[in-house]
């Protein structure tokens, strides 16, 4: 990933989520920029408007306000077993709706024209989107580089994302 980053002059980042979703990718951005490459970068709102006020160009995913609205009925401070468990049937029941269903496809639509137009020597991107952009630049013919913020992948050995390691029975912690 360092020979692709000192080689790539343009530089695509996608970057779907919260502030600190984005944030760390856009602090990359602004390293990658002062190095002298074109970066751009495909956020979720109210993101973009960060990253434009950093100077660095981005295009806006479809979803508006905040990308957790699935669990606003719920106390996401509450982090007992029985409320953990209740953000995970939330956000999983959202993510089965026609509502996020649509805007999944329309930005896989405006991030491939993005890509596209953009013709970046490098794609990063977050790595719970692994599936979608590996295949843009295997299409492009370029490198796809993949981070995650935080374990995005079940292990009885790490917790949720939002616990702290030891909170949860190791047999939840695959599950949640």
């Amino acid at each position: 990933s360092d020979y692709a980053a000192r080689m790539a002059n343009k530089v695509l980042i996608y970057s779907w989520g919260t502030r600190g979703d984005v944030q760390p990718p856009l602090a990359l951005a602004l390293r990658l920029k002062a190095l002298g490459k074109t970066v751009k970068m495909f956020v979720t709102p109210p993101s973009d408007e960060m990253v434009r006020k950093a100077g660095i160009d981005c295009v806006a995913a479809s979803e508006s306000g905040d990308v957790l609205a699935p669990l606003s009925h719920l106390d996401v401070s509450d982090m007992s077993v029985c409320n953990v468990i209740r953000q995970i049937q939330a956000l999983n029941k959202y993510n089965q709706s026609p509502e996020y269903k649509g805007a999944v496809a329309a930005d896989t639509k405006v991030g491939y024209e993005l890509a596209m137009s953009f013709q970046p020597d490098v794609i990063i991107h977050s790595g719970f989107e692994y599936a979608v952009w590996a295949s843009v630049g295997e299409a492009l013919g370029v490198p796809v580089v993949r981070y995650d913020l935080q374990p995005n992948y079940p292990t009885s050995e790490i917790g949720f994302f939002k616990l702290e390691d030891g909170k949860l029975p190791s047999w939840l912690n695959k599950i949640a």
